[in-house]
């Protein structure tokens, strides 16, 4: 019984995001074609989705699209977007039927002629505290 619980519990555990492509507060000198979010686990399709913003508040994100066994959520992103302040929005529902939720920003910026990339590491996971 007690192996049942485990086996349960591994199957139905709540969701969370561990890699988020751009990252948060990312400043880059190109503008990305995609978001890309890899979840601890599964996500209903049908319930989830995410979204991109620009300043204006104006969606800049198209297609989505779920890979492998639905943990990857990705969205392509219309265009060549122009410099300035993006917003991700994401909604997941897991198998287990619970819901997440969460925004973050990335930013496009002039290059500085370095040929370097800034993306900063996000310091800790905002969905899940203590990490």
């Amino acid at each position: 019984m007690v192996f049942f619980f485990y086996a349960y519990a591994g199957v139905y555990a709540h969701v969370y995001i561990l890699k988020y492509e751009p990252t948060p507060d990312a400043v880059l000198e190109e503008p990305p074609e995609e978001v890309v979010l890899t979840m601890a686990g599964s996500v209903e399709p049908l319930f989830s989705k995410i979204e991109v913003f620009d300043e204006d508040d104006v969606k800049v994100s198209g297609k989505k699209i779920f890979l492998g066994d639905n943990s990857i959520m990705k969205v392509y992103l219309r265009g060549n977007l122009a410099l300035g302040t993006y917003t991700v929005k994401w909604l997941c529902i897991g198998l287990d039927g619970h819901k997440k939720s969460g925004r973050y920003t990335f930013s496009i910026e002039e290059s500085t002629g370095t040929g370097l990339t800034i993306d900063t590491p996000h310091p800790s996971f905002p969905d899940r505290p203590g990490i």
